[in-house]
């Protein structure tokens, strides 16, 4: 049994073939049980369960752990009651389900440090930290890293404690406290080096590469990129970092001007992932490559990557659905379980009752018993009947939801198909004023496919949320523009739900006004800063778009028919939503407009 179960545990942790890996540990389950051995029995029913999380099987490995957790509980092995509850967190949040992954973490906390489990209150220390770094609320998890450092301390945990001083460099990073940021970086680094780990110092080094892409400091990014792919080279164990680092480099060298050389590291990542199940990363593998393409002129190559990139994303939102429907299926088994408890009280109660009956002998007694009895069976038939219904209703609201899901994915697919094709056919103009109209026909489309996009992603299939949406689509025309490094932009979007009817023209009026920003705010390379105001209040959305540019001609502003296309359109959707717009030169140009007809999502 002990052998079997190290089998099973050798093959999971090399990720070779998990079926076999199964195989080991069923076998040594049903040997278990028939030889009445409860201790592997529920080892052994654990490690099945981290098995089936490793494959993807959500709910089989929340079934298992539940019977793991049951049994350890009744043979008092306090330390795997906590292992279980940390794995039942790491299920979830591996599926993408954060907030039950957040509620299992903190059980697991509050449990492990009942029973002073050091080792168990580490990693659910480390586990709340890496969800609230992910949600972005970068405080919290700095504030747990610190927790997570003293246990691990307390427990002579070297590596852990590497591993946690790289995590807090990260969101120092996100915090823009680059000093402390770099700190804690170097901090890990020393323990690695005295630890002998290439792949943990390239892996920091990487991050670090990071942080100085973000802030646009390509050169020194290059040069950790490069020291990294050494390091990571020589430990081959995490194929999947190395590739990581591989793209990262690749879409450094294409920001510095080298497309070439782009390409070399990008397609070094698509051989080391060639047949892995990352599909994220392959897209924006393929993304990254139809950029570099397209700068060498390789057109109809650069078209092929990004319909690999589109198809691949298709994919990813099936891969979604498929989660969605696991999660449904977990909450009916959790129903299922509580109709189960309920039903048993129910015969208990009905025992109790029948006993007690079983002293009354008067007739008059029996009658209002069987009388109520027919009230019981009634109002049951009544409850089921009513169950039945909503359970139909809920069924057509979900199959509707799946449609409009559908629809907006594929509208946003069509959209972006477009997009591709104007900026292609962008590259043959040589008349450059055609070539601009092209261009920004193009950005038009891309603001509405981001809508779609967030529309189907979301839950809320009706709705925009509004400040998402526009520091999206700010973001992308800045990169669009490539002027990331010079234009700051703040965002005093507030928390806004918009119904499609109003977020579609009022996004073509924010992409137009931040275009022509972009394009005349800052001329010879100037830095400058765009401020975007969006909010409701006295029963309008008022909208404002700032810069600190060289302003406005004050003589376009008294004849707005006269300033060509673009304006005249924002002028269009402007009378369609009924806004009052204006246009004044104040420290550069602000753009002020006032909607009376919008439409809040219901």
């Amino acid at each position: 049994m002990e052998l079997l179960r190290e089998i099973g545990y050798q093959i999971t942790m090399s990720y070779s073939d998990l079926e076999e890996a199964k195989s080991y540990y069923q076998q040594c389950i049903d040997l278990a049980r028939s030889k009445g051995n409860g201790r592997l029995e529920a080892l052994c029913t654990y490690n099945l369960a981290i098995a089936c999380d490793v494959n993807g099987e959500l709910n089989r490995t929340l079934r298992l752990l539940d019977s793991a957790e049951v049994m350890f509980r009744k043979q008092g092995n306090i330390e795997y009651v906590g292992n279980t509850l940390n794995a039942r967190g790491a299920a979830y949040y591996f599926q993408g389900f954060n907030d039950k992954a957040l509620e299992q973490y903190i059980k697991a906390l509050d449990y492990s440090d009942k029973h002073d489990l050091l080792k168990s209150s580490s990693q659910a220390l480390n586990n709340l930290a890496i969800i609230h770094r992910k949600s972005g609320r970068y405080a919290d998890a700095l504030a747990i890293y610190r927790r997570s450092i003293a246990v691990k301390r307390k427990l002579s945990d070297t590596r852990g404690i590497a591993n946690t001083l790289n995590n807090m460099g990260v969101a120092y990073g996100h915090l823009d406290s680059v000093p402390l940021a770099l700190a804690h970086f170097d901090s890990a680094i020393a323990i690695y080096h005295d630890l002998h780990d290439g792949f943990e110092i390239g892996s920091t080094r990487m991050a670090m590469a990071e942080l100085h892409v973000n802030r646009g400091e390509l050169q020194e990014a290059r040069e950790l990129l490069e020291s990294a792919l050494i390091d990571l080279a020589d430990s081959p164990e995490d194929q999947l970092t190395y590739a990581q680092a591989q793209l990262l480099l690749g879409r450094v060298l294409r920001r510095l001007n080298d497309p070439q050389g782009a390409l070399v590291h990008f397609r070094i990542a698509e051989k080391v992932l060639e047949g892995s199940d990352r599909l994220e990363l392959l897209a924006d593998l393929h993304k990254a490559m139809a950029r570099a393409l397209h700068a060498t002129g390789a057109d109809r190559e650069a078209f092929e990557q990004l319909e690999l990139a589109n198809t691949l994303q298709d994919s990813i939102t099936s891969s979604e659905t498929r989660r969605t429907i696991q999660e449904l299926e977990a909450r009916y088994d959790t129903q299922e379980k509580e109709k189960q408890i309920e039903l048993q009280s129910l015969q208990l109660e009905k025992r109790e009752q029948e006993r007690r009956t079983s002293f009354i002998v008067m007739g008059g007694l029996f009658v209002l018993l069987v009388g109520a009895g027919l009230f019981i069976v009634g109002r049951i038939r009544s409850n089921r009947k009513l169950m039945e219904q909503k359970q139909i209703v809920e069924q057509a609201l979900g199959e509707k939801e799946l449609l409009l899901r559908e629809i907006h994915h594929r509208v946003k697919n069509n959209l972006q198909t477009v997009s591709s094709l104007l900026s292609l056919q962008s590259r043959s103009i040589t008349d450059e004023k055609a070539r601009e109209a092209v261009q920004d026909g193009r950005l038009r489309v891309k603001s509405m496919a981001l809508i779609h996009q967030d529309l189907y992603r979301e839950g809320d299939l009706t709705g925009v949320q509004m400040r998402d949406y526009v520091e999206k689509l700010t973001t992308s025309l800045i990169a669009s523009y490539d002027m990331t490094d010079r234009v700051q932009f703040v965002s005093e979007v507030m928390e806004l739900s918009l119904d499609v009817d109003t977020a579609v023209p009022l996004g073509l009026i924010l992409n137009e006004l931040i275009t022509n920003a972009l394009k005349y705010a800052w001329p010879d390379e100037r830095n400058g800063e765009l401020r975007i105001m969006l909010r409701e209040a006295d029963g309008s959305l008022q909208v404002e778009v700032r810069d600190d540019g060289v302003g406005y001609d004050a003589d376009a502003t008294r004849s707005v028919e006269s300033t060509g296309f673009g304006l005249g359109m924002v002028k269009s959707f402007a009378t369609k939503l009924r806004a009052e717009w204006s246009i004044r030169k104040e420290d550069g140009t602000i753009v002020t407009l006032i909607v009376r007809n919008f439409k809040l999502a219901r």
